[in-house]
Parts: C-alpha cells; sequence; structure tokens
C-alpha cells in the first residue's frame, strides 16, 4: 500500500469522525424550570414567559381541562372527571426552525409521551401545538 493511499484513508476517517461529532453537538435541550410568575432555562439563554402552572379550559371544549401543578403533575379533565394523571416538563430546542420560541412541553404517562410546541404562552392564554399530528390546542387559564 502507498504513502498516498494510507494518508486519504486517514483523512476520511477523520472528516467523517469530525462531521459526526459536530452533527451530534447541535439538538441539546435545555430544561426549564418553572419559578413564581416565569418560566426560566437553566442555560445562558432565559426565556421569560408567564407560568404554565395552573388550571387551563380548552377553548374549543368547555368541559375539557388540563391542570399543571408546579409538582410536575398533570391532570386530564373532562367534565370535572380525572381521565388521567401524568408528569409534565417544559424543554427547550433552539434548532427547532418550526417552532420559533424555541420552547416545548413533553407529557409523560405510564406508556405515552407526547410532545407539544408552544405557540402562545399569555398570563391568560396557552396554545400548543401537538407534534406528532401538528394541531393546535387552545385554552384559557382558569385559576
Amino acid at each position: 500500500m502507498n504513502t498516498n493511499s494510507l494518508i486519504g484513508g486517514i483523512l476520511v476517517i477523520i472528516i467523517i469522525a469530525g462531521g459526526w461529532w459536530f452533527l451530534s453537538q447541535g439538538t441539546a435541550q435545555a430544561p426549564v424550570t418553572e419559578t413564581g410568575d416565569t418560566a426560566t432555562t437553566e442555560t445562558a439563554n432565559t426565556i421569560e414567559a408567564p407560568t404554565v402552572v395552573g388550571t387551563w379550559r380548552s377553548t374549543t371544549d368547555p368541559k375539557s381541562v388540563e391542570v399543571y401543578n408546579a409538582d410536575g403533575t398533570t391532570e386530564s379533565r373532562y367534565d370535572d372527571e380525572v381521565l388521567s394523571t401524568d408528569t409534565w416538563e417544559l424543554y427547550t430546542d433552539d434548532a427547532a426552525a418550526y417552532n420559533p420560541s424555541g420552547l416545548f412541553m413533553r407529557v409523560t404517562s405510564e406508556d405515552e409521551v407526547y410532545e407539544y410546541a408552544i405557540i402562545s404562552l399569555t398570563a391568560d392564554t396557552l396554545e400548543l401545538s401537538y407534534l406528532d399530528r401538528g394541531n393546535t390546542l387552545s385554552y384559557t387559564r382558569v385559576q
């Protein structure tokens, strides 16, 4: 084997390894902590937004209510009956071009994980986009 082939092979391996490392660094997700009236990421990028913690009623079906508790638990209620009790967390993904805010919510039940993009969050309104289907869920704050 000649020296040029050996050097060429080594360069190809270095380029492939460097490309793999570069691509694996671009999708970090920072957890978001809820404090008082704001949600703040634990990185240098700070997101100031009204808190998700509270009770939210669907704008399309007033019997449908979501409750997000400060301890990370959530309840889905329908017609005052608790349908499920799950956990929730916020996270950021600055690389997500489809959600300019970069803020997301993950709801985890016993056997499913639901991912939402937070489209809008104000003191009185919450709009989520369910990532699997892309439909928008709109809520108003109850308390």
